[in-house]
């Protein structure tokens, strides 16, 4: 984990990045002897590991910064149905795949985090720091919140969950 001054993690993304890369050019090398089983699981166990290691520190984080790791999943993803690097692989990524987008991928985390914690699922140290906040009526309809609370350098940032799962569902 690499923490820059800014806290963007570019230098962090940048080095999973890289070192995801070199796992690929590696299983490129023995691609031609595995089924596409084994080859989505030799994936899934060098690079889609690597990329949601500590992936929630990235929760709202610029897409920019998320670009090489969103490239660097394409290019898993390329490796395990042998497509070549100008054909599209979103599409085969979401239906065959079934793999989420990194900036999905990482809301995803966030939300099943508060699930748990909600739930008593998650350790105590986490349970303590997220709340429900009870419903405000609009005149539209009622929308239910959790106020997630993350300590940052002794200051408090609040995430609406409920927006996360909206991004999910789209």
């Amino acid at each position: 984990m690499v923490i820059d001054a800014e806290l963007t993690f570019a230098t962090h993304v940048k080095r999973v990045a890289s070192r995801c890369f070199y796992q690929l050019r590696q299983l490129w090398s023995v691609r031609p002897a595995l089924s596409a089983d084994n080859a989505r699981m030799l994936a899934h166990a060098f690079i889609a590991s690597r990329v949601d290691y500590c992936n929630s520190i990235l929760f709202q984080t610029a897409a920019v910064h998320l670009r090489p790791l969103q490239l660097v999943l394409n290019a898993a993803a390329r490796l395990v149905v042998k497509k070549r690097k100008w054909e599209s692989i979103t599409p085969t990524m979401r239906d065959k795949l079934h793999w989420l987008l990194v900036r999905h991928r990482i809301d995803f985390k966030i939300c099943l985090l508060v699930y748990k914690c909600l739930h008593q699922l998650a350790a105590p140290y986490l349970v303590s720091m997220i709340s429900p906040v009870s419903a405000v009526s609009t005149r539209r309809h009622c929308a239910r919140q959790v106020k997630v609370t993350w300590l940052c350098h002794g200051q408090e940032q609040l995430a609406s969950v409920h927006e996360a799962f909206q991004s999910l569902v789209r």
